[in-house]
């Protein structure tokens, strides 16, 4: 992790907030950030909320792979997880 970055992440109504605080003395991009919010993947997070030195992140509370495949699941949710991975790689 960055020296300095603050990230804190709640719950709130089914969604997942993260805030990611940098140092002062560091800038956000506006270029990154217009990348990453025009080429957005399903199933990460797209920044909503940008402050000065501070971005928000928003997206649904989800759980893990692992507690995800620990048990039976069908044929088509398996090959969905693995289109996903495809996709994300």
């Amino acid at each position: 992790m960055a020296q300095g970055l603050k990230i804190k992440a709640t719950k709130k109504d089914c969604r997942l907030i993260i805030k990611i605080k940098i140092p002062k003395d560091s800038e956000i991009s506006d270029n990154y950030l217009s990348i990453v919010s025009r080429n957005f993947v399903r199933g990460f997070f797209k920044p909503q909320s940008v402050k000065k030195n501070t971005i928000e992140y928003y997206g649904i509370v989800g759980i893990s792979l692992y507690e995800y495949l620990k048990n039976p699941i069908s044929k088509r949710d398996f090959y969905f997880v693995l289109a996903q991975i495809i996709i994300l790689i």
